[in-house]
C-alpha cells in the first residue's frame, strides 16, 4: 500500500479521539479521516471501529491521502497562513 492509499473516511455516531492503527485523525464535515499507520489495512481499522461500544459506524470509505496530508507527513507540521516553504540552504556546486 503506497502513502496515497493509506487513509479511510468514516461517518460515525459518537466521537473518535484515538484509534489503534491510525497515526492521525482529522475531523471534517461531520466525518473523520484516519491516516493509517504503515502495515495497517483498512479492514483492520473498520473491525476496530465496529467493535467499539461507544461508536456506531454509519459509513466507511477508502480514500487517497491528500497532498496536504502527505506534506504534513514529510515535513512534520502544517504551514501557517501566509508562510512559504523555505528553500534549501545547501549551496549548489558550479557545473
Amino acid at each position: 500500500m503506497c502513502i496515497r492509499d493509506s487513509a479511510i473516511e468514516v461517518e460515525v455516531e459518537g466521537q473518535i479521539a484515538k484509534v489503534p492503527g491510525a497515526k492521525r485523525i482529522i475531523a471534517r464535515n461531520g466525518r473523520y479521516r484516519l491516516l493509517l499507520e504503515q502495515g495497517v489495512q483498512p479492514k483492520d481499522l473498520l473491525q476496530t471501529l465496529v467493535n467499539r461500544s461507544d461508536l456506531i459506524v454509519e459509513a466507511f470509505e477508502r480514500v487517497q491521502t491528500s497532498l496536504d496530508e502527505i506534506f504534513v507527513e514529510v515535513v512534520g507540521r502544517e504551514l501557517e497562513p501566509g508562510e512559504l516553504p523555505q528553500p534549501s540552504t545547501a549551496e549548489e556546486e558550479p557545473a
